[in-house]
């Protein structure tokens, strides 16, 4: 009899055993400075190798990327083999300005759904500028399905304004209009640089609707500000960000510190959490 029911249980107990382990997303945002040459030393050739070294090394299942013009997108295509992208730029819906591409492992990863939108009254038009902005904004989006389980996920990465109040809360009141709409009741997460701090109203609009990752993590790492600016590489403030719908649960959260005296990555940190589907 004993020996029967150990038969049973490697027969089938081990398949409920596996189906109960929860499935994660690893999830990075990470604004890597646009390349200009104003930036002398800090100028992208001379931060791309270190995007180089470091980006393999994490390999998450998902980065959201801030800044990025489409030079840039082809280096961090080449940087990242396995992955495939979505995006487009922000002046004309093609390749034109900077990008908010969304990179995904796709080896695990369907993509379902994907599109932009511009953050101003005309969402649909391309290169429209929203309210007091100082250039067109945007927000690119993707509904991703994982290949094993079926279980699919929205992802959202958006980069707002730096200089427009008006349109930094604006565009948190079009983004909390717009995500439900998109989502059709799946779990998604909204990431980017939102060039707010957490007690400014775009943020408390956010948070009103939605989770702040850094919060609902039980293991939190690193600084909690991660704007450096190129002059040091302790973090000013915090305006970067991983928000989650309520439907997700968090297991750790880290802001990661790559910069060093005179040797930086980016004007920011990288941001990852890793979040649980339902």
């Amino acid at each position: 009899m004993l020996q029967r029911s150990l038969l049973l249980f490697l027969l089938f107990g081990w398949g409920i055993l596996s189906a109960q382990q929860p499935i994660t997303v690893d999830i990075l945002s990470y604004n890597i400075r646009y390349n200009t040459p104003d930036d002398g030393v800090h100028r992208w050739d001379n931060r791309k190798p270190k995007l180089e070294s470091l980006l393999p090394i994490m390999q998450p299942d998902v980065i959201g990327f801030q800044e990025a013009l489409f030079l840039q997108v082809r280096d961090l295509q080449e940087m990242l083999p396995g992955y495939e992208y979505v995006g487009v730029g922000r002046k004309d819906g093609g390749v034109n300005g900077e990008m908010v591409p969304i990179f995904y492992k796709a080896d695990r990863f369907h993509v379902l759904y994907q599109g932009t939108f511009w953050l101003s009254d005309q969402p649909d038009e391309p290169g429209s500028v929203g309210w007091d902005a100082a250039l067109p904004r945007i927000a690119t989006w993707v509904v991703l399905e994982d290949k094993k389980n079926d279980k699919e996920l929205l992802v959202v990465n958006t980069h707002f304004d730096h200089a427009g109040a008006q349109s930094r809360t604006q565009s948190a009141q079009l983004l909390l209009a717009k995500i439900p709409e998109l989502a059709q009741g799946r779990p998604y997460v909204v990431l980017g640089d939102f060039n707010a701090q957490p007690e400014e109203e775009p943020v408390q609009q956010l948070l009103a609707k939605w989770l702040d990752a850094r919060a609902e993590a039980p293991t939190v790492m690193g600084p909690e500000a991660t704007f450096t600016g190129f002059t040091s590489p302790e973090p000013k403030k915090r305006i970067d960000y991983i928000f989650i719908s309520p439907l997700l649960t968090v297991n750790h959260f880290s802001t990661i510190s790559t910069n060093m005296p005179g040797s930086f990555f980016s004007d920011h940190l990288p941001i990852k959490a890793q979040v649980v589907l339902p």
